[in-house]
């Protein structure tokens, strides 16, 4: 096959539009709503749907980031359209549908969508905002310390 210059896969900003990652997993008893604490039904826990989703969108821009960037869901909004039990084989896609910009970064909005075969389970729309990765995990691990600090403070009295 030969491709021209014009379709040649080229991962720039400029080509981010339209960009598509794919995520799968299989269900598992670990992953029910009982198991997890956030239901008592043996069925695919909420936050699952939202784990597939973000592994999907990760997916779809990695190529497009610098390797001192990284990506942060900070939005999300999810419709649920069928149950899900153990031993089901789930597909995620994730499709770049808008850029837009949030507080001096650039963030990246995506169209959801999770399937059994066929049948649609799960469609959502996901925010993830491009951070500076060294100066994002720095920010993390201030937090985290000043919480541990926090916590330290409070067991003492």
């Amino acid at each position: 096959m030969n491709l021209s210059a014009s379709s040649a896969y080229d991962p720039t900003r400029e080509n981010l539009l339209g960009a598509v990652g794919i995520a799968t997993m299989v269900t598992r008893p670990g992953d029910t709503a009982a198991a997890i604490g956030d239901g008592d039904l043996a069925m695919l826990s909420t936050s699952f749907l939202l784990r597939l989703m973000e592994s999907a969108s990760h997916t779809a821009i990695s190529d497009f980031l610098d390797l001192t960037e990284t990506s942060v869901t900070n939005q999300f909004e999810c419709h649920i359209e069928s149950i899900v039990g153990i031993g089901i084989d789930l597909n995620a896609t994730a499709t770049v549908v808008a850029l837009d910009e949030k507080d001096g970064n650039e963030a990246i909005v995506f169209q959801c969508e999770v399937f059994y075969g066929t049948r649609r389970v799960a469609t959502g729309m996901l925010q993830r905002e491009i951070v500076e990765r060294i100066r994002y995990a720095a920010k993390v691990a201030a937090l985290s310390v000043l919480a541990q600090n926090e916590s330290a403070d409070t067991n003492e009295h």
